[in-house]
Formats: structure tokens, sequence, C-alpha cells
């Protein structure tokens, strides 16, 4: 079979060890390609998604995976490629907090993070930590947004014993949602809105 063809144009952005890019052929899918070929960041997220997979979670705000494929580049992991309701492709929480900051509805926001926060809590998404670039910020329909995880799941623990109690993983999840309020409460200070989701967020833990 012959291998996909990714060209820059299909690039739609990079991490630290890996680049994706928009399927040539599939609209709805994107393809990871680790940056070093012996990388294992990707395997080891693989690990947890198939976990979640056989636990038969949601996936509404987590990005599935297809399997892999060969590509002009190495290796490449299919993935659900989140757009929004228009067609284009979801944009980070960072771009919105920096670049469309007055045009944030406060009440969808707030719905948006409160379910986001109870989805990983419920669901035992267990993430290497959660940053305002590795979700998205998916406008699924003229009344609902969505925070969708797409990067950085696993466990980085020393001993990774959340892995198998429900009870521990729970604990490691809050606490690095903690973690991540505290980022964003430094680095989008003077965002009223978004300091005042993240104040209601801490009366209702």
């Amino acid at each position: 079979m012959a291998s996909i063809r990714l060209d820059n144009n299909l690039l739609i952005g990079q991490g630290v060890t890996r680049y994706c890019f928009r399927h040539p052929d599939k609209e709805w899918l994107c393809i990871k390609v680790d940056k070093k070929p012996r990388d294992k960041a990707t395997l080891r997220e693989i690990t947890f998604l198939k976990r979640f997979e056989r636990r038969g979670i949601a996936w509404d705000m987590l990005s599935e995976y297809y399997g892999k494929v060969d590509t002009d580049r190495g290796t490449g992991y299919v993935f659900r490629l989140i757009r929004d309701a228009d067609g284009s492709v979801s944009s980070t929480l960072r771009y919105y907090l920096l670049h469309e900051y007055e045009r944030i509805d406060y009440r969808k926001m707030r719905e948006a993070f409160f379910s986001f926060r109870h989805f990983l809590i419920d669901q035992k998404i267990q993430v290497f930590s959660l940053l305002d670039y590795n979700v998205v910020y998916q406008k699924v329909s003229a009344d609902e947004e969505r925070i969708v995880l797409i990067d950085s799941i696993g466990n980085n623990q020393f001993l990774p014993t959340a892995d198998y109690l429900g009870f521990l993983a729970k604990r490691v999840i809050k606490r690095k949602w903690y973690t991540f309020e505290k980022r964003l409460m430094r680095d989008y200070g003077n965002n009223d809105r978004l300091v005042k989701i993240i104040e209601e967020l801490r009366r209702y833990p």
C-alpha cells in the first residue's frame, strides 16, 4: 500500500514532540507524526486511549484514536480532527483567550469549563498536564461550546498507582486541574470573564 503524502499545506500545528496534519482524503481525521522516530510519547498516549476505549468512555471531549498509517514522513497516528459547526478546524483555548477576549460568551464558556472538569474526573481521564494549547475550544453549535482534550494523555507519576486505582486517579486529576486553574489565572488574570469562571469552579469543586 502506498504511503500517504503529507504536504506542508496540510500542517495544522506542531508541539514539542509531534506534527499534526489534516488527513488528505478524510476531512474528519488528522494524522500525528513524531518528530523523532524513536520517541515513545505517542505510543504511551495510545496505550491510555485504548484503555479508555475498553472502559467505554464518552468521547465528546477527547479525540479518538483510529490506528496507524504509513506516510512519507514515517509512521502516522490517526485521530479524530475536532471541527466547529461551520467546518473549520477548532482553535485552541489559548487562541480564544488571547485573540477572542471580547467575543467570549461567558455563559457558554462557563458551561464548557464545568462540563470538561466533570468529564475528566468522572471518566478518570489521566493527563500529563493540562495546558491552554493542548485543548481546543469547539463551537459545536450556535448554542453549545465545548472544551476537547487533544494531547498530553497519560500518567507521569513515578509510581503510576493511579493507573489501577480509580480513587487515586481522581485525586491526581483534581490536583492537575487545580494546577491548570492556577496557570490560567497567572496568564489571563486580566480576563474578567475567565477569572469569574475559575472563581465559580472553586466554589463548586
